[in-house]
């Protein structure tokens, strides 16, 4: 998987939430982990509130696999161990998606620059993946 790819998998939150079945934007690949932002229906009421300037539109238009618009958590990455998800892919091709569109691209990284979540250092190396799209 490379960065700006969308796929279908399980991801633990960890209490309480769990294991969950959720699209996920590949934002990031490293060694042993793929950095992943969440993608949901729609934003919570909390992310509405407090995290607003870090939801990104998903544009069921421009990513038609979707049933309708959805929205990219871009707030927190996640790890994912590239072993598991990529074992999952091989098991299941259908769940791999497209990649983002470069509209939805430059508004992730239009956000996560303006961010006050991210260090500096994380904000240069999402720039750098996306910029790949």
């Amino acid at each position: 998987m490379e960065p700006g790819r969308i796929f279908h998998g399980s991801i633990d939150f960890g209490p309480p939430s769990g294991v969950m079945n959720k699209f996920q934007l590949v934002v990031e690949c490293k060694q042993v982990f793929y950095r992943v932002f969440i993608i949901s229906s729609e934003a919570t009421e909390w992310q509405k509130k407090y995290r607003a300037d870090h939801i990104v539109t998903l544009d069921k238009l421009s990513h038609q696999f979707l049933h309708h618009d959805s929205v990219i958590d871009c707030s927190q990455l996640h790890p994912v161990k590239v072993q598991a998800a990529d074992q999952h892919i091989r098991e299941k091709p259908a769940d791999l998606k497209c990649k983002i569109s470069v509209a939805v691209r430059d508004e992730i990284v239009q956000k996560v620059g303006a961010s006050k979540l991210f260090p500096a250092e994380d904000k240069d190396s999402i720039a750098k993946s996306l910029a790949r799209i």
